[in-house]
Protein backbone atom coordinates (compact mmCIF):
# COMPACT_ATOMS: atom_id res chain seq x y z
CA UNK A 1 0.00 0.00 0.00
CA UNK A 2 1.20 3.52 -0.81
CA UNK A 3 2.22 5.99 1.91
CA UNK A 4 -0.52 8.44 0.94
CA UNK A 5 -3.13 5.72 1.36
CA UNK A 6 -1.75 4.77 4.77
CA UNK A 7 -1.82 8.42 5.85
CA UNK A 8 -5.44 8.65 4.68
CA UNK A 9 -6.22 5.58 6.79
CA UNK A 10 -4.67 7.35 9.78
CA UNK A 11 -6.77 10.44 9.05
CA UNK A 12 -9.94 8.37 8.87
CA UNK A 13 -8.89 6.73 12.19
CA UNK A 14 -9.02 3.26 10.72
CA UNK A 15 -7.17 0.54 12.63
CA UNK A 16 -6.03 -0.86 9.30
CA UNK A 17 -3.54 2.02 9.23
CA UNK A 18 -1.59 0.40 12.06
CA UNK A 19 -1.71 -3.01 10.37
CA UNK A 20 -0.52 -1.62 7.05
CA UNK A 21 2.18 0.46 8.75
CA UNK A 22 3.41 -2.54 10.69
CA UNK A 23 3.40 -4.70 7.57
CA UNK A 24 5.32 -2.18 5.47
CA UNK A 25 7.73 -0.53 7.95
CA UNK A 26 8.28 -3.04 10.77
CA UNK A 27 11.68 -4.34 9.48
CA UNK A 28 12.94 -0.79 8.88
CA UNK A 29 11.82 0.49 12.29
CA UNK A 30 13.07 -2.62 14.07
CA UNK A 31 16.52 -2.12 12.56
CA UNK A 32 16.67 1.45 13.86
CA UNK A 33 15.52 0.45 17.34
CA UNK A 34 17.82 -2.57 17.48
CA UNK A 35 20.84 -0.48 16.50
CA UNK A 36 20.19 1.85 19.42
CA UNK A 37 18.98 -0.62 22.05
CA UNK A 38 20.51 -3.97 21.17
CA UNK A 39 17.80 -5.77 23.14
CA UNK A 40 14.88 -7.53 21.45
CA UNK A 41 12.38 -7.03 24.29
CA UNK A 42 13.08 -3.31 24.55
CA UNK A 43 13.01 -3.08 20.78
CA UNK A 44 9.49 -4.57 20.59
CA UNK A 45 8.24 -2.26 23.33
CA UNK A 46 9.78 0.68 21.52
CA UNK A 47 8.05 -0.31 18.29
CA UNK A 48 4.69 -0.52 20.05
CA UNK A 49 5.23 2.94 21.50
CA UNK A 50 6.17 4.17 18.03
CA UNK A 51 2.92 2.94 16.52
CA UNK A 52 0.98 4.51 19.39
CA UNK A 53 2.80 7.82 18.90
CA UNK A 54 2.10 7.72 15.17
CA UNK A 55 -1.58 7.01 15.88
CA UNK A 56 -1.74 10.03 18.21
CA UNK A 57 0.33 12.43 16.08
CA UNK A 58 -0.70 11.85 12.48
CA UNK A 59 -4.24 13.28 12.52
CA UNK A 60 -2.94 16.79 13.22
CA UNK A 61 0.23 16.13 11.20
CA UNK A 62 0.36 15.15 7.55
CA UNK A 63 3.88 13.84 6.88
CA UNK A 64 5.20 13.96 3.34
CA UNK A 65 7.50 10.99 3.92
CA UNK A 66 6.01 8.38 6.23
CA UNK A 67 9.25 6.39 6.49
CA UNK A 68 11.23 9.43 7.65
CA UNK A 69 8.44 10.43 10.02
CA UNK A 70 8.26 6.99 11.63
CA UNK A 71 12.04 6.70 11.64
CA UNK A 72 12.33 9.92 13.61
CA UNK A 73 9.72 8.75 16.12
CA UNK A 74 11.35 5.35 16.66
CA UNK A 75 14.80 6.93 16.96
CA UNK A 76 13.68 9.39 19.64
CA UNK A 77 11.76 6.76 21.60
CA UNK A 78 14.60 4.23 21.44
CA UNK A 79 17.12 6.85 22.61
CA UNK A 80 14.81 7.64 25.54
CA UNK A 81 14.62 3.92 26.38
CA UNK A 82 18.41 3.68 26.17
CA UNK A 83 18.91 6.64 28.51
CA UNK A 84 16.40 5.30 31.01
CA UNK A 85 17.99 1.87 31.05
CA UNK A 86 21.51 3.27 31.54
CA UNK A 87 20.65 5.89 34.15
CA UNK A 88 22.17 5.43 37.56
CA UNK A 89 19.75 4.95 40.38
CA UNK A 90 19.79 7.68 42.95
CA UNK A 91 20.59 6.65 46.48
CA UNK A 92 18.28 8.35 48.93
CA UNK A 93 19.67 6.71 52.04
CA UNK A 94 21.60 8.15 54.90
CA UNK A 95 25.05 7.88 53.34
CA UNK A 96 24.91 11.37 51.83
CA UNK A 97 23.56 12.80 55.05
CA UNK A 98 26.33 11.12 57.00
CA UNK A 99 28.93 12.51 54.58
CA UNK A 100 27.68 16.10 54.88
CA UNK A 101 27.32 15.84 58.66
CA UNK A 102 30.91 14.68 59.07
CA UNK A 103 32.16 17.30 56.63
CA UNK A 104 30.41 20.11 58.48
CA UNK A 105 31.68 18.89 61.82
CA UNK A 106 35.30 18.63 60.70
CA UNK A 107 35.51 22.03 58.99
CA UNK A 108 34.55 25.36 60.42
CA UNK A 109 32.79 27.06 57.54
CA UNK A 110 32.68 30.44 59.22
CA UNK A 111 36.44 30.63 59.66
CA UNK A 112 37.82 31.90 56.36
CA UNK A 113 41.40 31.20 57.34
CA UNK A 114 40.66 27.47 57.00
CA UNK A 115 39.75 27.94 53.32
CA UNK A 116 42.30 27.67 50.53
CA UNK A 117 43.96 30.82 49.27
CA UNK A 118 42.01 30.69 45.97
CA UNK A 119 38.74 31.00 47.82
CA UNK A 120 39.97 33.93 49.89
CA UNK A 121 41.11 35.83 46.80
CA UNK A 122 37.90 35.40 44.79
CA UNK A 123 35.38 35.66 47.61
CA UNK A 124 34.06 39.26 47.77
CA UNK A 125 33.06 38.87 51.41
CA UNK A 126 36.56 37.87 52.40
CA UNK A 127 38.27 40.67 50.50
CA UNK A 128 36.01 43.34 52.04
CA UNK A 129 36.66 42.08 55.54
CA UNK A 130 33.07 40.97 56.25
CA UNK A 131 33.20 37.83 58.32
Amino acid sequence: MDDKQIIELFWSRSENALNETRQKYNPYLKTIAMNVLGNNEDCEECLNDTYLAAWNQIPPDRPTSLSAYLGRIVRCISIDYFRKSRAQKRYSGGLATLFWTKLLRTRNYFNYSSYPADFRVFNPLYSTGVR
